[in-house]
């Protein structure tokens, strides 16, 4: 026969107390081992949220960087789809082929394209990589390549004008760096040379297509009125009168001398680098001026353009005169 030994029962207030206290200690390293075991207020937790967080938000970065990255992607895949081609040597043979089949087109005489050494154009974010390790590659990777050129030729001031605006039609990227027309025999003819500049991405090869649209190869208006006016077109000198003798008479006063504005002709409105500028010759002496406004030839300033008309002030008076017309030929402006 087995006997077993029972824990004796409380009998008074001291092993009520007793018990309690046992109670309250038992259930104390019950909840203890809880709350470590969980973690639920430990360093570890709060290490494992910071950390969650952490690749939370890196997802959520990643997410909107591809998004950026396919906008991006798609600019710059627009802008390769209008280069010339992806090496040194294919964009400069198309660049040379087009100027001289533009140049062709138009019938003018003398013509001559030539193209320059190319620049190469660094990442203005050059800073921003390491020298070293997997970003070294995108540090020293260039952004783009210029490449200058140069077309020339003789035509009337129509194919001079025809010239600048099928260059300004053609598709492919490109920065018209300066214009200069020249006039002989008698402004009937015109020698135009333009320098432009474009570019190409190395390796990276556009689809687009580069040819102009009909409509706008027949937009002439803009240079239509100077081309008709001719601005280089020396003005026909006046027939000598017969000479008829007659009596003698007193000779007039003389004027006091003035500033010759009758021999100055504007001869363009031009864009340049600083803006709008006025281009002048002296039909007599030959002399040519260029102003920008603010600017004055005799006491007459030079303030703006509107079309083929150049703004003017003199004192308190404005007025416009024609391309082609001299500086004595003037329209009030209210």
């Amino acid at each position: 026969m087995k006997f077993r030994r029972r824990l004796p029962l409380p009998r008074g207030p001291r092993d009520v107390m007793i018990w309690m206290g046992a109670f309250a200690l038992i259930m104390g390293v019950v909840w203890l081992g809880y709350i470590n075991g969980a973690g639920t207020f430990s360093a570890e937790r709060a290490e494992l949220m910071a950390k969650r967080e952490a690749y939370t938000n890196a997802l959520y970065k990643a997410r909107d960087n591809r998004k950026e990255r396919q906008v991006l992607d798609a600019s710059l895949q627009a802008a390769v789809d209008r280069t010339l081609g992806s090496d040194l040597d294919a964009a400069d043979s198309a660049l040379r082929s087009r100027l001289n089949r533009i140049g062709e087109e138009l019938r003018l005489t003398e013509l001559r394209v030539m193209t320059e050494r190319s620049t190469v154009r660094l990442s203005p974010a050059k800073a921003e990589f390491n020298r070293t390790g997997r970003q070294k590659s995108l540090r020293d990777e260039p952004d783009f390549i210029e490449l200058p050129a140069t077309i020339a030729g003789e035509g009337s001031a129509e194919q001079a004008y025809r010239l600048l605006q099928r260059l300004e039609v053609e598709p492919w990227l490109k920065r018209i760096e300066s214009v200069r027309m020249e006039q002989f025999k008698d402004g009937e003819r015109i020698r135009i040379t333009i320098k432009l500049t474009t570019l190409f991405l190395p390796d990276r090869k556009g689809k687009g297509d580069l040819r102009p649209s009909e409509s706008d190869l027949a937009d002439f208006e803009r240079y239509r009125a100077m081309a008709l006016a001719n601005p280089f077109r020396l003005p026909i000198p006046p027939k000598a009168a017969v000479a008829v003798a007659e009596p003698p008479v007193a000779p007039p006063p003389v004027a006091p001398l003035g500033f010759p504005y009758d021999q100055w002709l504007l001869t363009g409105l031009v864009d340049g680098p600083s803006g709008i500028e006025a281009w002048f010759r002296n039909g007599v002496t030959g002399e040519k001026i260029q102003i920008v406004p603010g600017q004055r030839v005799g006491e007459v300033t030079f303030t703006g353009s509107v079309g083929d008309l150049g703004e003017f002030s003199e004192g308190q008076q404005r007025f416009r005169v024609q391309i082609g017309a001299a500086m004595n030929a003037r329209s009030p402006v209210s």
